[in-house]
């Protein structure tokens, strides 16, 4: 089935077996995710830091690079714990990638979603990307972030696999939800590094659209209106009717992801181009989307 085949950034290429190493139940799959790979964030709070070898692995586009990296490092199974200098340090985006990349390797249909959760900082709702499946018919969020250690880190309970809808915002809700007044923006973004606002829902509601539409960018990429909005740190009100046209669209997403790439095609400036703007080295910068 076309929407099961991978996409240009969860392709493993020449490692596909090893990709296959991974397990595909969510529950074990989060839990070999911890052995191969670690979020920069809990890295620097946990005071190791990033290793000099591993500072780009965040900036990685494609699983294959990952994976490349990641076999470069250290040979053994991928389900096999690596010392913390071996590790892969990323961000959510990497263990969504992974676990889309893993589940629909073994022919489950998976997308992943960005938007925002609210188990890492009490009253914030922190940027975080998940992957969604089909499961039964019914699409289920699942957080493979949340392996052992993550868990018992910041007191989640709750079924991973089958990720509670309230605990995490969709780009498209969260910016209806601005737009509504019903949520502050000053209360979602990036808690660990200080930075909220309308402006990064609006990025996030692209992003997640995008990723929909099987084109799974970095969190820290932006495009079209929301490029401005980056640049600016508001989005213009010229723009705000655009925002709520995409949102409006995509609160309720199209089950394939052939019909989320048609649905954002029609939203001039909402498909990103060959390039986009990103952050590198703490600065702006156009980048190739691939």
């Amino acid at each position: 089935m076309s929407h099961i085949v991978q996409t240009a950034w969860s392709n493993p290429g020449g490692f596909s077996r090893r990709l296959a190493e991974l397990p595909s139940e969510p529950h074990a799959l989060a839990t070999a995710l911890e052995n191969i790979l670690i979020h920069v964030g809990i890295a620097h709070a946990e005071g190791s830091g990033v290793p000099e070898r591993a500072r780009n692995d965040a900036s990685a586009r494609t699983l294959f690079r990952l994976l490349e990296t990641a076999v470069a490092r250290d040979p053994r199974p991928l389900t096999e714990r690596r010392a913390s200098t071996d590790l892969l340090y990323g961000t959510c985006r990497d263990f969504a990638l992974f676990a889309a990349g893993t589940l629909r390797s073994a022919g489950v249909e998976a997308r992943i979603r960005v938007g925002f959760a609210d188990y890492f900082s009490p009253g914030f709702w922190d940027d975080h990307w998940v992957c969604e499946y089909r499961r039964g018919g019914d699409w289920k969020l699942f957080d493979p972030e949340l392996g052992p250690r993550m868990r018992n880190r910041f007191g989640v309970t709750f079924n991973i696999a089958d990720l509670p809808r309230r605990r995490f915002m969709t780009g498209a809700r969260a910016w209806q939800a601005v737009r509504a007044g019903t949520l502050d923006p000053s209360t979602l973004g990036v808690s660990a590094i200080g930075i909220s606002g309308a402006w990064f829902a609006a990025g996030s509601l692209l992003r997640d659209a995008a990723a929909l539409a099987g084109i799974e960018l970095l969190p820290w990429d932006s495009w079209g209106p929301a490029a401005e909005a980056v640049r600016r740190r508001t989005v213009a009100e010229t723009d705000l009717a655009w925002f709520d046209s995409v949102a409006g669209a995509f609160a309720h997403p199209p089950s394939t992801r052939a019909a989320a790439y048609a649905l954002l095609s029609g939203f001039p400036g909402a498909l990103p181009g060959r390039t986009v703007l990103s952050v590198v080295d703490d600065k702006l910068a156009e980048q190739p989307v691939i």
